[in-house]
């Protein structure tokens, strides 16, 4: 009982004593896949915030580079965090995941470059289908991860809800 009490006491010490430093890394590291996702050129990063949703503008010497919108979706092993970085016309630039619990050598391959280079350039239309560079079946052309079909949908999903969001922004200042 007194390895229990003194077990437990150390864990809720180290907890207290660690998690301050943990949610400051998880912020460095977001604020670093930003700036990855809108490229290297982007010099300037402002967080604005609508309707209690926050969303992020890169400028490069002032101009507008892209809008960087986290995004969410269940997938096999639970939710799938993403940043998903959107030009000024409505396509993606590029995609970074946050978080994950998916399967180790399955579904943790949506952090593949070759996976998420499928994204790039894909429009909300083209995700749905509905636009002509939609393959002939209808379907929006990106390539699942084989035996991670729950993930990758996930990330599908997830890029499409932060286009949707991009349109509601889109004209914000």
């Amino acid at each position: 009982m007194l390895v229990c009490l003194v077990s437990s006491g150390l864990l809720a010490f180290v907890y207290q004593a660690t998690s301050k430093q943990i949610e400051i890394n998880r912020e460095v590291e977001k604020n670093r896949k930003i700036k990855a996702v809108l490229g290297a050129e982007t010099d300037e990063i402002k967080e604005l915030e609508q309707e209690g949703f926050k969303y992020y503008r890169g400028y490069h010497n002032g101009e507008f580079v892209g809008t960087v919108l986290e995004s969410e979706s269940n997938g096999y092993g639970g939710p799938i965090k993403l940043l998903v970085a959107v030009d000024k016309d409505g396509g993606i630039m590029d995609i970074s995941v946050l978080s994950h619990k998916e399967t180790p050598g399955l579904g943790s391959q949506i952090e593949r470059p070759k996976f998420l280079g499928q994204f790039r350039g894909v429009s909300l239309d083209i995700l749905t289908g509905k636009h002509a560079a939609a393959n002939e079946s209808g379907t929006n052309g990106i390539d699942t991860i084989t035996a991670a079909t729950i993930s990758s949908n996930a990330v599908i999903k997830a890029a499409g809800s932060a286009l949707e969001k991009f349109n509601e922004v889109k004209d914000a200042r």
